[in-house]
């Protein structure tokens, strides 16, 4: 989704409003600059589980989308430090609502329909087969 010559990428200034929306932020409290720096690193891990994304097309690809986008605020959301206030005679810690392990289970619910199964405690991987064709496509990538 990028220019040719540059690396494409899954996500792009676009998506920004996206990862806002998850996040509950906006532009003020959270600028373009800051979302940049962490888009890649999703990218990169995206990437790596779906061999094929760039042939993605369709409800794949959306499903792609929204799962670089959970991960790039799952980034994001782990990166930004709590708050606490006073409340009563104690403190209690002000809750975000969205937490980086409920923003990674999305992206992997998404990632689950492009045929990301988790095999070990230590990651995830790409099944060997699909009934629609994915299969074909890693198979054509390998040749």
């Amino acid at each position: 989704r990028s220019d040719e010559g540059v690396a494409m990428t899954i996500l792009d200034s676009g998506d920004y409003a996206a990862i806002r929306a998850v996040l509950g932020a906006d532009s003020t409290s959270l600028p373009d600059a800051t979302i940049a720096l962490f888009i890649p690193s999703a990218d990169r891990e995206i990437k790596r589980l779906v061999p094929g994304w760039a042939l993605l097309t369709g409800d794949d690809l959306a499903a792609l989308e929204q799962a670089a986008i959970h991960l790039t605020a799952e980034r994001i959301a782990l990166a930004t430090p709590e708050t606490s206030e006073v409340s009563g005679f104690g403190y209690s810690i002000k809750s975000k609502g969205i937490t980086g392990a409920l923003l990674r289970s999305l992206a992997y619910a998404e990632l689950a329909g492009l045929g990301v199964v988790l095999t070990t405690s230590y990651g995830f991987a790409v099944q060997s087969r699909r009934n629609d064709g994915y299969a074909a496509v890693e198979a054509d990538l390998e040749a």
